[in-house]
């Protein structure tokens, strides 16, 4: 009778992984000197065609979200001269909100609030009817 040899579990050998057969360091081919950055990339929108921008009303709940805090311009003007700011700097500005009922208001009672534009990730959700 022969005693069964318990099976061994081979995971994985530097041979076999695809890291294991990865050059050294010193044997990778070097990056040219223009390839690193200093800064962050730059779009310039100057040339854009102001035409092309779209301009979505959404309504939401008035919650937001966002990865780093937003830069919000809060202005007590009516919401319209807003508006009108917003599309002559669609590069600075990502959106507007307001209270949706703030449009029937005096004008001298309207207020809204301006986002810049910062990578700061803001966003909100549809939702019908708002709050």
């Amino acid at each position: 009778y022969h005693k069964k040899k318990p099976k061994e579990k081979v995971i994985g050998t530097p041979k076999s992984h695809v890291r294991g057969n990865r050059k050294p360091p010193e044997q990778k081919a070097k990056r040219s000197a223009c390839a690193s950055r200093n800064s962050e990339r730059r779009l310039d929108w100057s040339c854009a065609n102001p035409g092309k921008w779209d301009l979505v009303q959404t309504e939401y709940d008035g919650s937001m979200a966002y990865f780093n805090t937003p830069v919000i311009d809060v202005e007590s003007q009516p919401i319209e001269q807003g508006l009108a700011k917003l599309r002559d700097n669609p590069t600075d500005y990502l959106g507007l909100f307001y209270q949706t009922n703030m449009k029937n208001w005096e004008p001298s009672q309207q207020k809204y609030s301006l986002v810049h534009r910062t990578k700061s990730g803001f966003s909100v959700k549809h939702e019908d009817g708002g709050a």
